[in-house]
């Protein structure tokens, strides 16, 4: 094995020999010529670099399904505390009034009047599909349908409060449901691939287990550009939405 001690001097008598205006942008023994030639082709390289690392980031995203709201979502850099127990929970915990008139405003835009171009844009099928009475198409975008399942789960973890005496049938039809949401979230969660990294410790030295903790920040959707975006295309939660004609077999 090599002695770091030893690249240690080789580097030092190496600085030593070099003259101190004779580096790649310096005076020295190298003409102006030169200089500017060789100043010319770091840029070059550079330049190359900087399309190849675009050219790349762009192909990751060859592919992705058009949504007209693309343009309009911004990105921050923020902190994500969300793995201490102790967190502000604004939308999570025993159901109160105030967690309550927070999900409902969370998930009001959900749902927006989207035109025929911009389905076809994206690519979807123009079969079937669920005509509004005003005119325009019945839609929303993925993570109002991602918030939906979460909401959800959250109302079957509360569901002596939120759905009471439910029949047997409702039970099954509520369970089919929830399987659906889970599977979404699984995939979206797959999807986005979370890197951040969580750490253990001990938050009570009699515990069972330890407790999760990160101090990672992310680049994270400014959830205000996404709002304002579904307010400005809104539909209301229960919209008023034209049924498709059934023939006498769908009828029995």
């Amino acid at each position: 094995m090599t002695d770091p001690r030893d690249s240690s001097s080789a580097h030092s008598m190496a600085d030593d020999d070099e003259q101190p205006s004779t580096g790649l942008l310096g005076g020295g023994s190298l003409r102006r010529g030169e200089r500017n030639r060789i100043l010319l082709a770091l840029i070059l390289i550079a330049t190359r670099l900087a399309y190849l690392k675009s050219e790349t980031s762009q192909k990751a995203l060859e592919g992705s399904t058009w949504s007209p709201i693309q343009q309009f979502v911004q990105y921050e850099v923020k902190d994500r505390g969300g793995h201490s127990l102790d967190a502000v929970r604004t939308y999570a915990g025993v159901p109160t009034p105030e967690n309550d008139k927070a999900w409902d405003a969370l998930i009001r835009p959900a749902y927006f009047n989207a035109t025929v171009e911009e389905l076809e844009r994206a690519g979807e099928s123009l079969d079937n599909v669920t005509r509004l009475t005003g005119g325009g198409y019945l839609a929303s975008i993925g993570v109002y349908h991602e918030l939906h399942c979460v909401r959800q789960l959250r109302f079957y973890i509360y569901k002596d409060r939120y759905y009471p005496n439910l029949s047997e049938s409702e039970e099954k039809y509520l369970q089919f449901h929830l399987d659906h949401c889970v599977e979404s979230l699984r995939e979206a969660i797959m999807c986005y691939g979370n890197t951040a990294l969580i750490s253990f410790y001990w938050d009570d030295p009699k515990a069972s287990q330890p407790a999760a903790q990160s101090n990672a920040r992310a680049k994270c959707a400014v959830w205000d550009s996404i709002e304002h975006w579904g307010y400005s295309r809104r539909v209301p939660t229960s919209p008023d939405f034209q049924r498709p004609p059934m023939n006498e077999e769908q009828h029995m």
